[in-house]
């Protein structure tokens, strides 16, 4: 059964948002660009996360979990302050960057442990806009970088990388994630 409430559990004064099943347990800052700042099956952590602490790399601050950008990385939305509504089983959470509205749904399958985010970008304005959107996901299995390994299904079959990828500069688009 898929629980969501809602509290101060940092104490930094501003509520997040904890989505809790037998699987899995997240928990969303809503007032810190909507990041997803914690995900844990049990005791095995998936995010590099420090929030509420911050760790600090050149002129952006670092929070870690998953968060999204709009034009150049860092982008706006990192810190911004999302709206959210709770409904029954999804956490909806948006957010106006003129001229473009961003929304973005968060839930837990029951069956098993997974996070799901669903994301729709409006433009308001009577101009194209021309911004990248990008997510920005810091993966981290239990604090250990080499366990890093990903698998994504792509129409040619599965997409595998892992830790070595993650060393390089550059991918190039034929050597894959």
């Amino acid at each position: 059964m898929l629980k969501i409430c809602e509290t101060d559990l940092f104490g930094t004064g501003k509520p997040e948002i904890t989505l809790e099943t037998p699987h899995l347990n997240a928990v969303i800052s809503p007032h810190m660009g909507g990041r997803v700042v914690d995900v844990k099956a049990g005791d095995k952590q998936f995010l590099y996360a420090t929030y509420p602490e911050a760790r600090v790399s050149g002129y952006y601050r670092e929070f870690g979990g998953i968060d999204e950008f709009l034009d150049r990385p860092p982008g706006m939305l990192w810190r911004m302050a999302w709206q959210s509504r709770i409904e029954e089983n999804v956490v909806n959470l948006s957010v106006k960057k003129q001229p473009i509205f961003l929304e973005k749904r968060i839930s837990l399958d029951e069956t098993m442990p997974a996070v799901r985010m669903e994301y729709s970008l409006l433009n308001t304005g009577p101009n194209l806009v021309k911004h990248a959107f990008g997510i920005h996901a810091e993966i981290c299995l239990d604090g250990d970088i080499a366990a890093n390994c990903f698998h994504i299904p792509t129409e040619k079959g599965m997409l595998s990388g892992g830790c070595e990828q993650i060393k390089k500069r550059y991918v190039r688009p034929s050597q894959g994630w």
